[in-house]
């Protein structure tokens, strides 16, 4: 034999379970109240991994009598099917009691993923907050 051992180490991988929890764990979505009108940030990835959580946030912020929610992209990198998939059942689900939902500060990659899948014809989408913000004011409470 030659010189050349190759030794196997144990280094505790992570298990999905683990993988899973650390990420739940990390999700930051911001909510604040400015007047009537309810600010999400949403999380920097809306992904499978995250959506799951995003999604229970944000039926109970409709189901605590939201209806006028604003949601804030600024931060968000990422969005993949499943994230579209939570937006458009909180849309539906703000519609339905009345209420109104408009999206901010869409970062390019966000933006063209709302645009392929037709989402900028379901959602009203403005640049900046505070033309996010004029728009829900707008709305009778």
């Amino acid at each position: 034999m030659s010189g050349n051992v190759l030794e196997m180490v144990d280094i505790n991988p992570i298990t999905v379970h683990d993988f899973n929890e650390v990420t739940l764990q990390g999700i930051k979505m911001e909510t604040k109240n400015e007047g009537d009108v309810t600010l999400v940030l949403v999380n920097p990835r809306f992904d499978p991994i995250t959506s799951k959580e995003i999604e229970t946030k944000l039926t109970a912020i409709v189901d605590g009598g939201a209806k006028k929610l604003l949601c804030d992209f600024s931060s968000t990198e990422y969005i993949s099917s499943a994230g579209l998939r939570v937006m458009l059942s909180a849309v539906k689900k703000l519609q339905k009691s009345g209420g109104k939902m408009v999206l901010s500060c869409m970062q390019p990659f966000v933006s063209s993923v709302f645009k392929m899948a037709g989402f900028d014809q379901i959602f009203e989408i403005c640049e900046t907050k505070e033309q996010a913000m004029a728009s829900l004011k707008r709305v009778s409470p």
